[in-house]
């Protein structure tokens, strides 16, 4: 069987065609730095990389409706988003991933809106990465609709708060990654919403307290959990409504919690200070549970690898705060411990072991701090603060009266 002649003519030039149309679309671009890479046969990744002083200014030198139509995944550095909500990526369906560096960083710039920017191509997203990118504020309706959205990763981006519905729309998400920030209040019920599928959590260098560390509905477990990074926080502690998340068994969890900026237990020799007592017991308690990284002391020893807690002895932490409380002895406002995390470490937040109730008493924080900063008494410490004998004698009356009132 022959071929028409006529056929045999519109073939090739059907080839031709596509084959142009293809060519034009893969010379289509948004700025004339940017490139179109080969994803596959089909997709396309389209980078626009750093300019140097330039700026990629939408919509002044950035036509959005040049992005390639078969792109997969876009990388822009540098850019400048105008009123934001009138400029928007244009539809584009085979769009999965988006990466942006620097937008909007300048102090008149306006704040960049992840609802609008991305309003066109939400619904089927699977990760979103902004770094250096002024966001300022997280809203409930920024992720609304971001049905397919696996990965989040948001680095200096500039908020202040993380309020409990911002992912109140995802349930697929795989990996949060927020860091680099200087959040005044989070509530660790953000997420909640996500916690069905969690598996990677990097919340560092953003919590600069513990009093700013809060839990609105604490009912919930983070049961697929892998890998937990709060590292480089300013911190003493973990809040039991964060430690309760953590307890599932079923996955193997690695808890990241070394900080250079500021170490654990800082007025002890290591890390057996009673503010970690409860984090300890937590290990003890599953064999699924592993602290990769965390430091303490002053000077600062870090444990890695499983090393902690190790052999560190906490039995005296229980029995004081056992004691404590059988004591009754009221708690005042001045014993909250204060935002300042210096101040808080001051503190001694023992959960109302002894030195609590000596420095209550006594007045003298730094000498119940010295004396008693892993929950055991120091003599040679006693011995350094022991210089006068007033301050032994009023020691020994203080120890009288705990015994007395047991």
């Amino acid at each position: 069987m022959t071929m028409p002649y006529s056929s045999l003519i519109a073939f090739p030039i059907s080839i031709c065609l596509v084959a142009g149309v293809k060519a034009q679309a893969q010379e289509l671009l948004p700025h004339v730095n940017c490139k179109n890479s080969q994803v596959n046969s089909r997709f396309f990744h389209v980078q626009c990389p750093d300019m140097n002083r330039g700026v990629y200014m939408i919509p002044k030198n950035f036509d959005l409706s040049s992005i390639h139509p078969f792109v997969y995944s876009l990388e822009i550095t540098r850019g400048y988003v105008g009123a934001e909500e009138l400029y928007a990526i244009l539809p584009r369906s085979s769009l999965d991933n988006v990466t942006l560096f620097d937008f909007n960083t300048e102090d008149l710039d306006p704040r960049f809106s992840i609802m609008s920017f991305f309003r066109n191509v939400k619904s089927h997203l699977r990760n979103l990465i902004l770094t250096n990118v002024k966001i300022l504020y997280l809203e409930r309706d920024d992720f609304r609709d971001f049905f397919k959205l696996e990965e989040i990763t948001m680095h200096k981006v500039f908020i202040s708060v993380i309020r409990p519905d911002i992912f109140e729309d995802l349930s697929k998400v795989i990996m949060v990654n927020i860091g680099t920030n200087s959040l005044q209040s989070i509530d660790w019920s953000f997420l909640k919403p996500v916690s069905g599928n969690l598996k990677t959590l990097r919340l560092t260098s953003s919590i600069r307290s513990n009093s700013n560390w809060t839990c609105s509905d604490p009912k919930f477990e983070l049961g697929v959990l892998t890998t937990a990074d709060l590292s480089e926080n300013i911190i003493t502690f973990l809040p039991d409504c964060v430690m309760n998340t953590f307890r599932s068994t079923t996955t193997f969890l690695h808890l990241h919690l070394y900080s250079g900026i500021n170490p654990y237990c800082r007025d002890s020799r290591d890390c057996g200070c009673c503010a970690l007592c409860s984090l300890a017991n937590w290990v003890r308690d599953s064999s699924y549970r592993k602290i990769s990284s965390i430091n303490c002391g002053n000077p600062p020893i870090k444990y890695e690898n499983g090393a902690f807690p190790g052999q560190l002895n906490y039995e005296m932490c229980n029995e004081m705060e056992a004691g404590s409380t059988n004591a009754s002895i009221p708690v005042t406002e001045a014993d909250i411990p204060t935002t300042d995390p210096v101040t808080h470490l001051s503190h001694n937040t023992t959960h109302g072991s002894f030195s609590t109730f000596v420095s209550t008493v006594v007045g003298d924080e730094s000498t119940s701090i010295t004396a008693y900063t892993d929950g055991t008494p120091s003599a040679t410490v006693l011995s350094a603060t022991a210089s006068s004998v007033a301050a032994v004698t009023v020691l020994i009356g203080v120890a009288a009266l705990v015994a007395f009132r047991r």
